[in-house]
């Protein structure tokens, strides 16, 4: 009740009077209007107050109008409502966990899942995959991590196929390139010693191609019963183009040599005989030498070739000589002959530029001068173990490099010219020693001989001899050294002199038809001489002739 400004306050419930605080909030909402909020404790426990002013129609505070609530009511409910919070808290997080559990589930793990085990299948199917990826149709990461793997798989079999088909065609090739292989082995001599018949020749020769089959190539072979051939040769370019080209090449110059040219006419024909139809642009750079064994005399050519390396005695040198064009280079060139002699233990190795040019790991070749210096130092042994130690060297020096380019090495010895085995002696070219030269063929004749074989010999050396003392030296004297020898029952009996170049050979026969005195003077000698021997050769070697009989005494 509120009169004259004066407050009477009646008796509050569970309230002390001297709790004048809370008396002091009473007076402040009914003076003033607040609203008051009391926490109170007591030994059983608490309570909260909350008062509010009433007023009248006037606005006046008549009344003051208070709510007690116990403490524990207030606890109950702050506990409840903190249960139902929590709990829709922890329900709503359950959810929230296993909706993106499954969304994870579904998103992540499943497809890397299928992609895992489809990648199992894939290597233990030899790349075959199954349906599964079909599954994931995402464009995410992982959808296009699966397309990537179909297109490996269709890719990779694709290229299993490929690789089938191509690895049965290299089966196929190495097969046929096998057989090339041996083949060309086949066509290179490869019996040695070659020539049972001639004691004097010692040879040896290898070809290592760098492929299956390759481009260098060797050869040697017997022309008739004095002369001896030996060639080798490099085609360019490498594999079966540079096989076939070398067949061709072997087999030409072979053919030409066995007509009886000489080296120089063979190489211009076969220069020829390969430029047509030489498409390709293949060419050979090429060495030959013929040799004749009666005397030595070594004639050789070179197609732009490496220069050989002769041995003579302690001499070790190379066998230079100014090269010709390679063959098939261009059609109508000419090619030149040189020749030297070469002596009883003489060598010449013969060889291809894959000796020299044979590269270690620095690229560095193997070179002319550690070649010849090689040899210079080298122990002189058989032709094969000599080959061997060039290509032991070679090996050391390249150490692990794969060879590139062909390896042909050939060693030729000669061992006993036949001339050496031949007896020799000169005389002057004078008349007057004709009986001192057929006392010295006599010697050499068995004892046995026909009378009729001996006169037509003492026939043919007289004219021979005759011949040479009138008209070598004119209107000088000089020397005419001859050989003499006899094997397999053949009399060989060979003059020298360093006169006037003459052929007799190159005259034409005298017509025996006619009478004496119809008759052209001179040549009925040399006639005569070609009719009692089985044989007359003539040669011109330096400045040299050389006019060889052969007579067979049975």
């Amino acid at each position: 009740v509120k009169s004259a400004k004066k407050i009477a306050l009646g008796t509050i419930s569970s309230l002390s009077r001297y709790d004048e605080k809370y008396i002091q909030n009473l007076k402040n909402v009914m003076l003033n209007g607040e609203m008051s909020i009391r926490f109170a404790y007591n030994a059983t426990g608490g309570h909260v107050t909350t008062s509010l002013p009433v007023v009248d129609s006037k606005g006046n505070n008549v009344a003051i109008m208070s709510i007690v609530k116990p403490m524990s009511e207030m606890q109950g409910f702050t506990e409840s409502y903190i249960k139902t919070v929590a709990l829709s808290s922890a329900a709503i997080t359950l959810i929230i966990v296993v909706f993106f559990s499954l969304l994870l589930m579904l998103r992540f793990v499943k497809p890397a899942a299928i992609i895992t085990n489809e990648t199992s299948h894939f290597a233990a199917h030899k790349g075959q995959l199954s349906d599964r990826l079909k599954k994931i149709k995402g464009k995410d990461e992982f959808g296009i991590l699966a397309r990537a793997i179909e297109k490996m798989s269709v890719d990779m079999n694709h290229y299993i196929d490929d690789l089938t088909h191509t690895t049965a065609e290299k089966e196929r090739l190495s097969a046929e390139l096998d057989v090339a292989t041996q083949i060309q082995a086949n066509m290179l001599p490869r019996i040695f010693p070659p020539y049972k018949d001639h004691p004097e020749l010692e040879l040896f020769a290898t070809m290592e191609p760098a492929k299956e089959v390759g481009g260098d190539f060797y050869d040697f072979f017997m022309i008739d019963g004095d002369h001896f051939a030996l060639v080798v040769g490099d085609v360019s370019g490498k594999g079966v183009p540079a096989a076939l080209f070398m067949v061709i090449a072997k087999t030409l110059i072979k053919n030409n040599v066995m007509q009886g040219l000489k080296p120089a006419q063979v190489f211009e024909r076969v220069n020829n005989e390969l430029c047509e139809g030489n498409d390709a642009g293949l060419f050979v750079t090429c060495w030959m030498g013929v040799l004749t064994l009666s005397t030595g005399e070594l004639r050789f050519v070179n197609a732009g070739h490496t220069f050989p390396i002769l041995r003579h005695g302690n001499i070790v040198e190379f066998l230079k000589s100014k090269p010709d064009l390679m063959l098939a280079g261009m059609e109508g060139m000419s090619y030149h002959e040189h020749f030297i002699t070469l002596g009883k233990g003489d060598r010449i190795f013969v060889y291809t530029d894959g000796v020299t040019e044979a590269t270690d790991a620095d690229n560095q070749l193997y070179g002319e001068e550690r070649l010849i210096s090689f040899l210079r130092k080298a122990e002189i042994k058989d032709v094969r173990q000599s080959l061997a130690d060039v290509r032991s060297d070679i090996d050391a020096f390249v150490g692990g490099v794969p060879q590139f380019d062909d390896i042909t090495m050939l060693e030729l010895v000669l061992k006993d010219k036949v001339g050496e085995l031949m007896v020799e002696k000169s005389f002057k070219a004078k008349d007057e020693n004709m009986q001192a030269v057929f006392d010295f063929v006599h010697e050499q004749i068995q004892k046995d001989c026909p009378m009729e074989i001996l006169n037509k010999i003492d026939l043919a050396v007289e004219e021979i001899f005759v011949n040479i003392a009138h008209y070598a030296y004119e209107p000088d004297e000089g020397p005419v050294t001859i050989s003499c020898g006899f094997e397999n029952d053949t009399l060989t009996v060979v003059f020298s002199d360093h006169g006037k170049k003459f052929d007799p050979l190159a005259h034409s026969d005298p017509d025996t038809s006619l009478a004496l005195e119809e008759r052209e003077i001179g040549g009925l000698g040399i006639y005569l001489t070609k009719q009692f021997m089985d044989s007359v050769e003539y040669e011109y070697v330096g400045d040299k002739n050389i006019l060889t009989i052969r007579k067979k005494l049975s």
